[in-house]
């Protein structure tokens, strides 16, 4: 009788620690949203919404990201990314693409100056990324920023 009462104190613990495991397993399966998605869900009207603003330029990493400064008090309304890296050292090519993604998302921008550790500055305004988003795929940084959808020919 005492061999019996051990083996379903143990068959009850081991249940128990099963559930635990599988619990905690089942909580980590929590699925990823792809990064356009992420970028979408941050999309805001205002430069000034400093957490949304954030967390786009948070997600695209931009290679020698220091900091950021939002300049929200007069126009043109802008974003200065800040470098530790030389912009003559950079992929211009990349800091295009990656501006062209945040216009969509925050629609009262109007530049997007970056600035390099060596003093130099490059500005990308709304009309030079709307003349690249025209020309590649046909349509407006406006008009990329009303669905998901078109966002994601940007992104992906």
């Amino acid at each position: 009788m005492v061999l019996t009462k051990r083996r379903i104190e143990k068959t009850v613990i081991l249940l128990l620690i099963l559930l635990i495991m599988s619990t905690v397993l089942m909580g980590c399966e929590k699925k990823e949203e792809d990064l356009s998605s992420q970028l979408y869900s941050n999309r805001t009207e205002y430069v000034g919404d400093n957490s949304k603003v954030g967390n786009i330029i948070s997600l695209l990493k931009f290679k020698g990201y220091d900091h950021m400064e939002i300049l929200s008090e007069e126009e043109p309304y802008s974003i200065n990314i800040y470098l530790n890296e030389n912009l003559s050292e950079m992929d211009l090519e990349e800091l295009q693409n990656k501006s062209a993604v945040i216009f969509p998302l925050i629609s009262n921008l109007e530049e997007i100056n970056c600035l390099g550790e060596d003093g130099d500055k490059l500005v990308f305004t709304r009309e030079e990324i709307d003349e690249f988003t025209i020309k590649e795929f046909g349509i407006s940084t406006e008009k990329l920023g009303r669905s998901l959808e078109e966002f994601k020919k940007l992104v992906n």
